[in-house]
Order: C-alpha cells, then sequence, then structure tokens
C-alpha cells in the first residue's frame, strides 16, 4: 500500500499511464478556465476604455490606485440611475453595472452608494427601499452628469 500526501504519489507499484494523462487533463482545463477568466476580463477593460472616453473621463486625474475605479463605478451607478424616474434598488443598479464592473463585489458597491450619499449625489427613499439622484443635483446639472462632479 502506498502512503503519500501529495495528489499523485511519485513512486507507485501501479505504473497506470491513466494518471499521468488524467493530471495533464486536469492541468489543462485549468489553464483554460483561467484564459476565459483572462478572456473576460480584458473584454471589461475594453469596455471600461470606450466608456471612459465616452463620457469624457479619459482626462480625469487618478490620485491613487483605487481612484480610476472608484470615478468608473461611481460613474456608472449615476449614469443607471439618470435613466430612472421612481428610483431603483440596489440589487438593479449592481445588476446594471456588472457588464462593464463584472469583479465588482456586492460590499464595495455598497461602499460606493454611501459614498455618493453622504456626498449629496444620493438619496435613499426607505418607502420603495430605492435610490435615486439627489433632487439638488438634477435642478442643478439636470440630466447631465458632470466628470468633475466625482473627483475629491
Amino acid at each position: 500500500m502506498d502512503r503519500c500526501d501529495k495528489l499523485f504519489c511519485n513512486m507507485t507499484n501501479d505504473s497506470s499511464p491513466q494518471r499521468l494523462e488524467q493530471a495533464l487533463i486536469l492541468q489543462l482545463e485549468n489553464v483554460e478556465h483561467r484564459l476565459r477568466e483572462l478572456v473576460h476580463e480584458k473584454e471589461a477593460l475594453q469596455r471600461l476604455i470606450k466608456k471612459i472616453r465616452a463620457d469624457g473621463l479619459d482626462r480625469t486625474d487618478v490620485t491613487r490606485k483605487n481612484s480610476y475605479n472608484r470615478i468608473l463605478v461611481e460613474n456608472a451607478i449615476i449614469k443607471e440611475l439618470e435613466g430612472s424616474v421612481d428610483g431603483m434598488t440596489s440589487s438593479h443598479i449592481f445588476a446594471a453595472i456588472q457588464d462593464n464592473h463584472y469583479k465588482l463585489k456586492g460590499s464595495t458597491f455598497r461602499s460606493h452608494l454611501l459614498r455618493l450619499k453622504q456626498r449629496g449625489v444620493l438619496a435613499y427613499v426607505d418607502a420603495t427601499r430605492s435610490w435615486k439622484l439627489s433632487k439638488p443635483l438634477l435642478e442643478a446639472h439636470g440630466s447631465k452628469t458632470l466628470p468633475g462632479q466625482l473627483k475629491r
């Protein structure tokens, strides 16, 4: 009886080539999975670049490592809410922006919502459990979002 702590023992009495083949197939599947993830990440970054250019954010200064992500996510939240008359729930906003921000975690998304609320950009409506753009923002800028407004 062979005793090993590894997935496959280095020395066994059984010289079956299937074990090696199975290990290689497993490694190949893992590589294919990582490649799919990288392709998804590449496509998301390409969509983000297009969106940055379309929104006029390509010249926005980024001071910290996570600043560009924050600006993009917060701008995407505002854009989603601009098209909504009655507001949107957190889950609907999150689902809508995940196309361009597919690695965004729920807790980070909620932090973005709260940050926008603290700055007076968003308002939470308890009765409908939804988020809306704040009235002063709507009155001051109409339905346009100014990229400079998202900078701290």
